[in-house]
Order: C-alpha cells, then sequence, then structure tokens
C-alpha cells in the first residue's frame, strides 16, 4: 500500500472512531441534555426563535445551534418524535468535519506559499499531504471526543476555522510585516466567517479575531516603538476593515431579528448576564485558574501539545535568526492560539470546551513548524544555544515541560484505570468524591479500557519523541504520524465504546429513575425544582402528567446531588428517595408532621 494511500485510510479511521460516539453514547452532560432537550421543544412547538425549557423561554443562548439539531431530527427522526441521540450528535460531528477538511485543503496553497521560490515537490510526501493537518488534529484527544458531542463550540470552530486560514495566508503573503490586502471572496468569507461565529456565540466572534489580529501586529515590530506599533497596526485594520465591517452588518442584521422575534429580554439575558457577565463572574461553578485553559490543552491534547513544545524548543535551540526569522509572515496560528488563551484565562468562567478554536491553530501550526525546520539543514544535528542563553533556557523548558506533561496524562489513565476507587480520594474534593463512589465499582471493561488508553498515549509520545529527535526531512516521520493517528483513533473508539456509555448510565440512570419516582409523586399543583445540577434530562423521562419547573411554588419536589441535601430542611421537604449521587425529596407527610407540632407546642 502507498503511503498516500495509507494516510487516507488512517484518515478515514479516526472519522470512523469519531462517527461512532454518535451511535452509542446517550446525553448525559448538563449541557448537552439542555441543547437536545431545547431542540426538542422548538421541533414539538413549531417556535423556532424563541427556545423554551419545559415552555418556559430560555434566553441564555440564541437558537442557531439548536436550529441545527431541529434541522437533523427533522431529516432523521419521525416527525412527532423526539430528537433521537444522533439527529442531537450529528451536527457537532459535521461542523467538526468541515473544519478539518478546511485545513485539508487550505494546507498545500499555504505550503506553496511558505516554500516560496522552492518547489513544493522538494518536500517530501507526507509533508504537502492534504491529511497531514488532520492527522496533527486528530493526535488531540479532547477534540475526538468532542467532535460529536451536543455543544455548541464545534460550530463555532467550523466558523472560526476559515477565519484563521485565510488570515494566516493573508500575513504569509504579504510584505513581512504587514499583510496583504483580502480579495473580494476573502473579504466575504472572513465576513461571513466571523458573523457565524458571532450569531453562535456572541460578540466573541469578532473579539477573538480582533485581539488575534492585534497581538500579531505588535509582533511584527522587530524594534519596538509605540509609534511603529502603531502604524503597524492601523495598516493593518484599514487592510481588513471590510471584513470586519461585513462582519458587523450580517450579525447585526441576524441579532435584529433575535430581538424583533424575542424581545428585549433575550438582549438582558444573553448579553448583559451571560454574555459579559461569564467574564466578571465563574458562573455555574465554572472557574479555576489563570493556568486551566493551559492545562486543559496539556491534559486534552498530550500528543499534539507534546509536539508543539518540541518543535519550539527545537527552533528555538536553532536561534532566533533561523527558526524564527520572519515570524510576522507564518506566525499567525499561533498569535491566534495566544490570543484565544490570554481571552479565556482572564476570564471569570472556564470551561474545557472553550478551547476548541485553538486545536485547528495548534495543528496548522505544527505543521508550519515540520515545513520550516524540514528545510533546515542543521535540522538532524542542530547546534544547541550557548549554554545559560535566554534562548537555550526557553528550549530547555519547553522540552522538560513537553515530557512532564505528557508523563503525567499516562500515568492519569493508568491509575485510574488500575486504582480509581482508591487512589482517587487522596485527591479529588467531596464532590467529586462522592460522584466517583456512586460509580463504584468500576466494571472490568472501562478499567482494562482507560489503561488501553494510557498506552496508546505512551506510544503516541513514543512516536513524537523520535519525530522530535529524527531530521524531519525523512519520509519515515509521514508513517510515525499515521501511527499516532491511529493510536488516536484507538483511544477515541475505547473512549466511546466502553467508557461514555458506562458514564452516561452513571449520570443519567439516576436522574431517569427519580424523575419517574418525581412524576408518580406529581399531583396538579405541584412542581419540580432541580438544585446544584439543573439536568433537564429529568425533563425527557417525565410520563404521567406535565411537571413544570416553578421554584415560586412552596409545595413542591426537588432533586439535586448528595452534597445539597440541605435544600430539603430549608424548603421543609423531606429526602424520599436516594440513588447514588442524587437525592429526591418532597413535601412531609402527616406522620413526620406531627412530633414537629409537638416541639413547636
Amino acid at each position: 500500500m502507498s503511503s498516500s494511500k495509507g494516510l487516507w485510510l488512517t484518515a478515514a479511521l479516526v472519522v470512523a472512531s469519531w462517527a461512532s460516539i454518535m451511535f452509542q453514547v446517550p446525553t448525559f452532560d448538563l449541557d448537552e441534555s439542555l441543547y437536545r432537550r431545547l431542540a426538542e421543544e422548538m421541533k414539538l412547538s413549531g417556535e423556532y426563535f424563541i427556545s423554551t425549557w419545559d415552555g418556559k423561554p430560555f434566553y441564555e443562548k440564541p437558537p442557531t445551534y439548536f436550529w441545527t439539531i431541529l434541522l437533523a431530527s427533522r431529516l432523521f427522526d419521525p416527525r412527532d418524535a423526539p430528537v433521537s441521540i444522533f439527529a442531537s450528535r450529528l451536527p457537532s460531528f459535521l461542523f467538526t468535519l468541515m473544519a478539518v477538511a478546511c485545513l485539508g485543503v487550505f494546507w498545500p496553497r499555504f505550503l506553496s506559499s511558505l516554500a516560496g521560490r522552492r518547489p513544493i515537490t522538494t518536500y517530501p510526501e507526507w509533508l504537502r499531504h492534504p491529511t497531514l493537518p488532520f492527522l496533527v488534529y486528530s493526535m488531540a484527544l479532547l477534540p475526538g471526543i468532542g467532535a460529536s458531542s451536543v455543544l455548541l463550540d464545534p460550530m463555532l470552530t467550523a466558523f472560526f476555522t476559515p477565519v484563521l486560514l485565510v488570515f494566516s495566508l493573508l500575513w504569509l503573503e504579504g510584505d513581512g510585516t504587514h499583510p496583504r490586502r483580502p480579495r473580494r471572496g476573502e473579504v466575504i468569507v472572513l465576513a461571513v466567517g466571523m458573523a457565524g461565529a458571532t450569531a453562535v456565540k456572541g460578540l466573541i466572534g469578532l473579539i477573538l479575531p480582533a485581539l488575534a489580529v492585534l497581538l500579531h501586529s505588535l509582533s511584527a515590530c522587530d524594534a519596538w516603538s509605540p509609534w511603529r506599533a502603531g502604524r503597524i497596526l492601523w495598516r493593518a485594520i484599514q487592510g481588513l476593515m471590510a471584513s470586519f465591517v461585513g462582519a458587523i452588518l450580517i450579525a447585526g442584521g441576524f441579532y435584529l431579528l433575535i430581538h424583533w422575534k424575542a424581545g428585549p429580554r433575550f438582549d438582558y439575558e444573553f448579553f448583559v448576564v451571560h454574555h459579559f457577565g461569564r467574564g466578571a463572574v465563574a458562573m455555574q461553578g465554572h472557574g479555576g485558574s489563570l493556568w486551566y485553559h493551559p492545562g486543559v490543552l496539556l491534559l486534552g491534547g498530550a500528543a499534539l501539545s507534546t509536539l508543539l513544545l518540541l518543535l519550539f524548543s527545537k527552533s528555538v535551540s536553532l536561534g532566533r535568526g533561523t527558526a524564527f526569522s520572519g515570524y510576522a509572515r507564518w506566525g499567525f496560528p499561533f498569535s491566534w492560539t495566544l490570543a484565544f488563551l490570554l481571552f479565556y484565562s482572564a476570564s471569570s468562567t472556564k470551561l474545557p470546551n472553550y478551547t476548541w478554536p485553538v486545536w485547528p491553530a495548534m495543528s496548522l501550526g505544527v505543521c508550519v513548524f515540520l515545513a520550516r525546520l524540514a528545510t533546515m539543514k542543521s535540522v538532524g544535528s542542530p547546534e544547541p544555544a550557548p549554554q545559560g542563553s535566554l534562548a537555550g533556557v526557553l528550549a530547555t523548558a519547553f522540552r522538560y515541560l513537553a515530557y512532564f506533561g505528557s508523563m503525567v496524562v499516562i500515568a492519569a489513565f493508568l491509575l485510574i484505570g488500575l486504582t480509581a476507587d482508591q487512589l482517587a480520594h487522596r485527591f479529588l474534593n467531596s464532590k467529586a468524591q462522592v460522584v466517583l463512589s456512586s460509580a463504584g465499582p468500576w466494571p472490568g471493561a472501562v478499567r482494562v479500557a482507560l489503561i488501553l488508553v494510557g498506552l496508546c498515549v505512551a506510544a503516541q509520545f513514543y512516536a513524537v519523541a523520535r519525530i522530535g529527535s529524527t531530521p524531519l526531512s525523512r519520509n519515515d516521520a509521514g508513517g510515525l504520524f499515521a501511527a499516532c493517528a491511529v493510536l488516536a483513533a484507538i483511544s477515541v473508539g475505547l473512549l466511546a465504546a466502553v467508557v461514555g456509555p458506562f458514564v452516561a448510565d452513571v449520570m443519567v440512570g439516576p436522574y431517569a429513575r427519580l424523575a419517574d419516582k418525581a412524576s408518580r409523586m406529581a399531583g396538579a399543583e405541584t412542581c419540580l425544582v432541580t438544585v446544584g445540577s439543573r439536568s433537564p434530562t429529568v425533563s425527557l423521562h417525565f410520563r404521567r402528567g406535565r411537571v413544570n419547573d416553578c421554584s415560586g411554588t412552596p409545595h413542591r419536589l426537588i432533586i439535586g446531588p448528595t452534597w445539597k441535601e440541605g435544600s430539603c430542611e430549608e424548603n421543609n421537604l423531606v429526602v424520599v428517595a436516594r440513588d447514588r449521587h442524587l437525592f429526591l425529596c418532597g413535601p412531609k407527610s402527616p406522620e413526620t408532621r406531627a412530633p414537629e407540632k409537638e416541639r413547636a407546642a
């Protein structure tokens, strides 16, 4: 089999592992269940502009992403049936394929511009193959696991990726300091991409690309001064102004339509409370340190992050005059990554899926490094930077960070698989311990799967280390990349086929059972409230009458995690059932009220 066919076959294997999630893993995360439920009510009610949850308006997100789930359900589900698991996961799978397809189509053009006067055929076949960015992307577990997630972020990434690629090309084909002016088609791509991202998740669709442009413009200053930096930035703004204006007009028209249909309440809830508020306050308990998202990149994509850090340290060891010459031309993917990390690290609310738009930039950055290093004569035996120099210190720091981070990820999978029930209790907080205990004992298949994932990550690390220590112009590096991609596919497949359904059963099962019990207890005026973990999965399992979320009603039922049981006593209720890490409490019976009356007397 030729190397080209092998690369295509590897890419197909990775896609198949991503697709397996759509058929085997039910929606179990809070956001997954919520978005599926919103699209379901949109389908059954016929109201397409005001999202509802149990019939009540939901203003936290625009309906853009829910429309895609609705469309998938219209195509694949019966007309009056609820939204299926497949229909809810299909849009994110297609958006992920769109993003990686953009990388593949774009890479030969980018490599040709990067080569300059050098013929592209001087590069080895694996380096110029269109599957290379996709195989690099698939080395990260987190975006692979989330390829079929019921989340907004794959759709956001699909809109952001063409913006990243066009900006990277504009700077690459510029004069070394400023980007060239975009052509008409490129202006349209930029405007539609940023407008689409804004329609999915708000103003970050404009703010984050603008921040990336700002940072990269400042990096073009060899001899930095405020006057020179301002002039470079102004020229970049002039060239890209039409794209941003077009994006503002398209996104503005979209939100005017939503305002007309949903009213000013949406503007306040989305833009003020759940848009700007997430940056100022850690909402729904999703906080973290300044190192949260860099840690997510290292833990969620150990092989890809390791490769990037090793290539970066190798480039630094070659000296700024060789590896980093002309950064303003080829370094935009790294400026994009830095802009996103700075923005989300400064934000108070932090979630792992916020890193999604960074993965294509990291993949493109690795490919750029490989192309540049593969043409350097000294790449096989680089001369180290002088001992004690800043370049030498940076190279050593990034190299050891790559080694340490990968070893931590490998050890985590192996230890969780071997001793999850015993070891984790020493390091997790009380809430995590309760959830972990409720999942025990871990099935043998889950333990074996986690151990195999750890071994796959270890094999990825070995292959990456070889890439970082051998001449990158050798054709066998393509085989190493293919091996990494196959191992990534195996890892994702194991997580999707074994660990995912197990976790789903642990999380969804208790809600389903308690919700069924609550539905039998609910009277005509009894309402349900959830505390601590507001899972709309509950709404999907009622079979006897409608139980609405109406926290203002004094007589009610409450479902929540065990560490929130105090809510029962606070509302003059008692626990009537427990299931793993969840409880259900309801009104006190006459028998339980009598002792209280006697004590009061």
